[in-house]
């Protein structure tokens, strides 16, 4: 049965402690072979953020990060309000850090738009993504980065913390909770809790889709890395947490958040399909003009 974390933060879950204190002494072991390297290992964590104030909380939690003993981790916030609101976040913090933290104001309310900026700022070869309304286990980017080895991509879970408030159905579904499948091989990933190796994804030009601006934009990018014969891993020890909201606790928005992972799947489908129909007529000039319609037809849908 599954065992539902009701804690609040900043102090984590009881499960959540558990989960630190079996896996610290890992960390710490892989963080002792580690500095065996020559040289440290470079990394970025970026935040995009929209009107969070979780956001500091969540900027801690990297600040508290077992990694940070070898590693020289930066910290990249990419505001995507209109208004730099998170720009005295960033300050304060940055006040009483010595770690390098960046922040770059990009409007628009499109988080395809403030992903993209994050790949466009981060100048080292590895990069994290975790959102603005998690929080980091000490040990979760020791656990990515000891994952990384043939990997281009390192994902973990976000486990949804439940307060007692929270409906019963809602713990028993844990419907606010990102995990993966450990299938082989994995296709596609999010960027709620991940490592990229940003050396292939600037070699393949990878970008987040702006098309689908809400919704699907990671789903496209994974598997456009896993389609250009990227590897997709899968770190059960790189743990996030995200405590659920009142206005997250309710029928409305779980129906809402299913209903868009259908939409997900859809539209995902139908870029992979344009995609499919342009390389197709670009190397099959026999039958391109019988694809040129299919193709004009699946751009229509896309742009409404």
């Amino acid at each position: 049965m599954t065992q539902h974390r009701t804690d609040r933060e900043p102090t984590p879950p009881d499960k959540a402690k558990r989960d630190i204190t079996c896996h610290a002494l890992d960390s710490e072991q892989i963080a002792i072979e580690s500095r065996t390297d020559i040289e440290p290992l470079e990394l970025t964590v970026c935040i995009c953020s929209f009107r969070r104030p979780s956001l500091l909380s969540t900027i801690e939690s990297v600040g508290r990060q077992l990694a940070l003993a070898t590693a020289n981790v930066r910290i990249l916030i990419i505001d995507n309000d209109y208004e730099p609101t998170a720009r005295n976040i960033a300050a304060e913090f940055r006040s009483r850090t010595s770690m390098h933290v960046e922040y770059r104001h990009v409007p628009g309310q499109d988080i395809s738009t403030a992903r993209n900026a994050g790949l466009d700022a981060a100048s080292t070869p590895w990069l994290a993504f975790v959102d603005d309304d998690e929080y980091a286990s000490v040990n979760w980017l020791a656990e990515l980065v000891a994952n990384r080895n043939g990997a281009n991509a390192v994902f973990g879970p976000c486990e949804a913390i439940y307060d007692d408030w929270v409906p019963d159905w809602i713990k028993q579904g844990d419907y606010h909770s990102n995990r993966i499948a450990e299938s082989s091989p994995i296709t596609t990933g999010y960027t709620s809790n991940v490592l990229i190796d940003m050396v292939f994804v600037r070699r393949h030009g990878l970008r987040f889709e702006p098309e689908l601006g809400w919704t699907g934009e990671d789903t496209l990018f994974f598997h456009a890395m896993y389609r250009k014969g990227g590897v997709l891993k899968y770190a059960t020890n790189a743990v996030v947490y995200e405590r659920v909201i009142p206005s997250r606790a309710n029928v409305r928005w779980v129906v809402r958040r299913r209903y868009r992972a259908g939409q997900t799947r859809a539209l995902v489908s139908r870029c992979l399909c344009r995609i499919w129909l342009e390389f197709s007529a670009m190397h099959l000039p026999r039958v391109r003009r019988k694809l040129l319609p299919a193709i004009n037809s699946t751009q229509v849908y896309l742009t409404g």
